[in-house]
């Protein structure tokens, strides 16, 4: 299937701001971005299909990548999210889809979710986050009170924070039923390193992972650049390659042996 769209690979480096870091990267011929400005993720062109299972953590506010995979590919997507903020957005969204009525993005006035009620049902929502084990922990809260982003390892140094209840990736897909995941979309304000620590440890059969490295924003100490690269450098050294990266780190791998199928 996969082998449609690649047409012509062109393999370059990318120099990432700051860090004069360069990492290979192959560039597919073609790619789409799904999603707002702020909050999509690009991916291969039908690189998804209806048979497709999606694990996207981090809703936040904005899932207009969540809700655009779901109405253009017609598959499961399973979100991961146990803010008190993103879950009473992802109600409002399913009462206003089911209505009729526009729901804004993000709090947006010129920016509403695009899709056909009927494929809510692809959308599942699951108040869990993603760690490294079962457990339930404090997720601090950002320092700007109107911002929904929360964090498991404080990355904005605050006190306030809510208790919620995360879970090993491995683990989730047993509860779940799933061998194999398709896609995994990891925005998880720092949880990121731990999760895709525990998923090689573990061999989990994931085909493409798309990560926001957060501390590129918000940074624990000097040492961030060293934690952002090891991190890459782990998911290159376990069969990953780079199709999408950007000055900020977001970045999208993809599984060799899925480039072969």
């Amino acid at each position: 299937m996969f082998k449609k769209i690649l047409k012509s690979i062109r393999f370059h480096t990318r120099i990432i701001f700051e860090s004069k870091i360069k990492f290979p990267v192959y560039s597919l011929e073609k790619i789409e971005r799904i999603g707002t400005t702020y909050g999509g993720w690009t991916i291969p062109v039908n690189f998804l299909d209806r048979s497709s299972i999606c694990y996207l953590a981090g809703a936040g506010e904005d899932i207009s990548f969540d809700a655009g995979i779901a109405e253009k590919y017609k598959c499961n997507v399973y979100i991961f999210d146990p803010t008190p903020k993103a879950i009473n957005h992802f109600k409002s969204f399913l009462s206003c889809i089911e209505k009729g009525e526009k729901m804004p993005i993000n709090n947006s006035k010129h920016e509403f979710y695009e899709i056909n009620k009927g494929n809510l049902k692809y959308l599942h929502y699951y108040d869990t986050g993603l760690w490294d084990k079962e457990d339930i922990v404090r997720f601090y809260a950002p320092s700007d009170v109107k911002s929904v982003s929360h964090s498991i390892l404080n990355l904005q140094q605050t006190t306030d924070y809510f208790e919620a209840k995360v879970d090993r990736l491995s683990s989730i897909m047993d509860k779940l039923g799933h061998t194999s995941v398709d896609l995994l979309k990891l925005d998880i304000e720092g949880a990121e390193y731990k999760v895709i620590n525990s998923l090689i440890e573990d061999k989990c059969n994931i085909k493409m992972i798309c990560v926001e490295y957060n501390e590129i924003f918000n940074r624990i100490d000097k040492n961030y650049i060293h934690r952002i690269k090891n991190s890459i450098d782990k998911l290159l050294g376990n069969g990953y390659v780079i199709i999408y990266i950007d000055n900020t780190y977001t970045t999208t791998f993809i599984k060799c042996d899925v480039l072969m199928e």
